[in-house]
């Protein structure tokens, strides 16, 4: 475990860099028509016992020509991190594949790619996104109807975690949301900050 905690800390170290780069990225960026953009989210499991496991998630993306762009995912929990880099591919504007290949703090195979579909018209939205590397696979699945401008639900699918309603609410770039498994008793509480 202190093994696994060591590469943890040092993913995330790496991530706050990268992320560094990422804002200089941004400010060099402003002659472009479509700018870098993203998120970072404080999540919290909340385990059926009551016990709470944090981490924090990154996520940016920015155009590169015509309907290819990049995408950037990090994340760091106290036992577990990842880092992907990908492409993505918008031929539409209500439709986004991407692919990314990282790595993750998992000793005998620390590679790992994933890929993800985004739809979404009007107040309606669907993301699905698939996971693979050397400690398994990974999905989230999450449906959404914007229900006003600041008001959305649906319903989510993750592994580890389970299926059930989802509910998000949002003030200006900040948004708080959250999800519970009904069968599994587990559930989501995220701050979700966008820039």
């Amino acid at each position: 475990m202190p093994n696994q905690l060591k590469k943890a800390n040092l993913l995330f170290v790496l991530a706050v860099a990268i992320l560094v780069l990422l804002f200089a990225m941004m400010g060099m960026a402003n002659a472009q028509e479509k700018k870098p953009s993203g998120w970072i989210e404080l999540e919290g499991v909340v385990e059926s016992s009551g016990e709470t496991i944090p981490s924090i998630n990154v996520y940016a993306n920015g155009p590169l020509k015509g309907m290819v762009g990049w995408t950037l995912y990090m994340q760091a929990g106290p036992e577990w991190s990842q880092g992907l880099v990908g492409l993505t591919l918008s031929p539409m504007t209500w439709l986004s594949v991407s692919g990314s290949l990282g790595i993750e703090n998992f000793e005998e195979s620390p590679l790992r790619g994933a890929t993800s579909i985004w739809m979404g018209k009007g107040p309606w939205s669907f993301l699905s996104i698939q996971e693979k590397g050397g400690s398994g696979r990974w999905q989230k699945s999450v449906g959404v109807y914007q229900a006003t401008p600041t008001l959305s639900v649906g319903i989510l699918h993750q592994e580890f975690i389970g299926v059930g309603p989802y509910l998000a609410k949002r003030f200006d770039r900040l948004s708080f949301w959250g999800a519970y498994a009904l069968k599994d008793n587990r559930g989501l509480i995220t701050a979700h900050f966008n820039f």
